[in-house]
């Protein structure tokens, strides 16, 4: 989830990267300039997007963020063209986003009363629809879909942080734990059987759905993985 690349002496510092789903491109976000950088033959490409939450489409064609300028606003970039456009501005703060439902829909989280409510929309893009995601409720932090889009892992609390799983299709929750430290780096398996995040000092820890166990990952060198 981190890397740094030297180019021309300068070094740019990655939060974190995501590959397209074709496995043809790359992509960066530099969390020092919030820039949303492509990797191609070893060269580090300036796409000219600045934001958050950059959130590549299933197709590979677009990436959809929220605006450096105005956090209310929710953006898109065609990569083919490099066309940007404006597809919502809400009333409140954008502060996490995800496409879903084909890429049709896309979830997001909005800061309500200075910061102190979070609270959960779904956009419908076809539409431009605005409807409240009322499927779960409470201080949402972060979320993630899993692979088919059937569960969503969700951070939610003030402290202590608690890893909830949302399962659509049962339409119950599941709480997998709770941590002191922050949780972040929420992703899930390509099976959609493990959760990766971060806890307790920023080690990357994997939590099983099966079983409901939370096991350190650790390298070759039997090193604890930090996030950061």
């Amino acid at each position: 989830e981190k890397s740094h690349y030297n180019q021309n002496k300068s070094q740019l510092s990655f939060s974190f990267m995501f590959p397209s789903h074709k496995g043809t491109k790359l992509f960066f976000y530099d969390h020092v300039s919030f820039k949303c950088l492509h990797l191609a033959k070893d060269e580090v490409e300036d796409l000219g997007l600045k934001g958050r939450g950059f959130c590549l489409s299933s197709d590979d064609k677009n990436l959809v963020y929220i605006s450096y300028d105005n956090p209310n606003e929710l953006m898109i970039y065609s990569i083919k063209s490099k066309k940007i456009e404006k597809l919502k501005k809400f009333d409140s703060p954008i502060t996490s986003l995800q496409l879903f439902d084909k890429d049709s829909k896309i979830l997001l989280n909005l800061s309500e009363n200075d910061g102190k409510i979070s609270k959960l929309v779904e956009f419908d893009r076809k539409t431009a629809e605005i409807r409240d995601f009322n499927a779960i409720s409470g201080e949402v932090k972060q979320f993630n879909f899993s692979p088919n889009e059937k569960l969503l892992a969700y951070v939610a609390g003030k402290y202590p942080l608690t890893l909830n799983v949302y399962d659509f299709e049962s339409n119950t929750v599941k709480k997998c734990f709770d941590s002191w430290a922050g949780l972040s780096i929420l992703r899930w398996s390509e099976d959609g059987k493990s959760i990766y995040i971060s806890a307790i000092h920023y080690i990357l820890h994997e939590f099983k759905l099966d079983n409901m166990q939370r096991i350190e990952l650790k390298n070759e060198k039997n090193e604890k993985i930090s996030a950061y």
